[in-house]
């Protein structure tokens, strides 16, 4: 059982995770776009920071025979470090990331698998430890998880001791309006380590609301770069925060939907209110 069981989980974690991270790539853009862009660049870059931390998987034997319980549970944790894109969200190092980047179970929390003794389904848990916050600036400092939203797919992460200094952030406006479809949008990160992690925009547009999905927008880019990001208008404010809401079937989702959705600016101050000290 062991032999078949590790494979999958290892499918798991790379192929989701595979889907969704991407190093941010500056795209060829109008002359009026990269003005903005550099704008933005100039105003908001010191706010782009990169999540660090460890998740440890775990199964589990939800329905199926009893006989397997055991084997299953004896399965050896799955240990990784991840690392994602985050935004800074309020002066005291609130950050936002797209939860799906660092714990796979925000996509799916549970296989299914056909045996000899019959079907079973097996629940997939994950343990985030040892998170660190990598600043503009290069340093490193400690932090630890305090929301994980499966619907909307943010993970909120905070400094573990309160600083003196405060931190450069883009604060969401909670009286900031939903984004009209078609709004041209300008999502702002960081190349990967490989280029130095330059600043970097990401094109894109909203395609309008989706109530079944906590109003957010959905976007018309593939580029999975795009989450994690925050996003701006061509007047250079803030309109929310790309991100990937939680996949509720048992199913592995279709990498298509693995794209950007926008959490409204004022959405994402609801969530992360009660978290700002």
């Amino acid at each position: 059982m062991t032999t078949k069981l590790r494979p999958v989980f290892k499918r798991l974690s790379s192929a989701a995770l595979a889907a969704i991270i991407s190093s941010s790539i500056l795209h060829a853009a109008p002359e009026m776009d990269v003005a903005i862009a550099n704008a933005i660049i100039e105003q908001h870059q010191d706010a782009i920071v990169e999540v660090r931390l460890v998740n440890q998987m775990t199964v589990r034997l939800v329905d199926g025979p009893e006989e397997l319980a055991d084997m299953i549970a004896q399965q050896p944790a799955e240990t990784n470090e991840q690392k994602a894109p985050g935004v800074i969200i309020h002066t005291s190092g609130l950050v936002a990331v797209a939860g799906v980047m660092l714990d796979p179970t925000m996509i799916i929390s549970e296989i299914s698998a056909n045996t000899p003794l019959g079907e079973l389904r097996i629940g997939l848990e994950c343990q985030l430890t040892d998170a660190r916050i990598l600043l503009a600036d290069g340093r490193e400092i400690a932090a630890e998880v305090v929301m994980r939203d499966p619907e909307t797919g943010l993970m909120l992460i905070k400094p573990s001791e309160q600083s003196d200094a405060d931190f450069p952030a883009i604060i969401p406006d909670p009286s900031s309006a939903h984004a009209a479809p078609f709004t041209r949008i300008l999502g702002l990160g960081r190349m990967s380590a490989d280029f130095g992690r330059e600043p970097a925009v990401i094109l894109a547009r909203t395609t309008g609301k989706i109530e079944a999905k906590r109003n957010l927008d959905r976007l018309t880019t593939r580029d999975s770069g795009i989450v994690g990001l925050p996003l701006f208008d061509a007047n250079k404010e803030f309109l929310g925060f790309t991100t990937v809401p939680g996949n509720t079937s048992s199913n592995m989702p279709n990498p298509r939907d693995l794209g950007g959705y926008m959490l409204p600016a004022a959405i994402l101050h609801n969530l992360a209110k009660e978290h700002i000290d």
